[in-house]
């Protein structure tokens, strides 16, 4: 398909070159928007379960990249291959106690370079007293 729509483009151009009997057209390159369908949501639970944060968008091209924050968003570091789909749109994060109150977001990015932002997911790790039922 997409091959096809090169070939179109080509001759279109050909075309509009034939009729305006010039080389020098400057051709608008359009701009794909991303729109982000589905947002990341914050997990709350215990340390030692694996959580899987995705997000959803709608564009051409579209490449992921996840990032984390363990300062409360004031600074974002790109994930790595050390957590599961960091270049996907789901990513997966074993949680741990020191992870609580970590920060992540992902950055969808499309064939023309254009960025969005997903909104910010939250870890929040119970601990096994807060999972406790109270004595009645």
């Amino acid at each position: 398909m997409k091959k096809c729509k090169r070939i179109i483009a080509t001759l279109m151009v050909a075309m509009m070159v034939a009729l305006c009997g010039h080389q020098n057209l400057v051709l608008a390159q359009s701009a794909s928007s991303i729109v982000i369908t589905a947002q990341p949501q914050k997990y709350v639970g215990k340390a030692g379960e694996i959580n899987y944060f995705e997000v959803s968008a709608t564009g051409t091209g579209l490449t992921y990249q996840w990032e984390m924050s363990k300062n409360g968003g004031s600074t974002w570091e790109k994930m790595t291959s050390s957590f599961s789909g960091y270049n996907t749109n789901r990513v997966g994060v074993t949680m741990k106690s020191e992870r609580n109150g970590w920060k992540f977001r992902c950055v969808v990015t499309d064939k023309n370079g254009n960025k969005a932002t997903s909104n910010v997911a939250t870890i929040i790790i119970i601990t096994n007293e807060d999972w406790e039922l109270p004595i009645m």
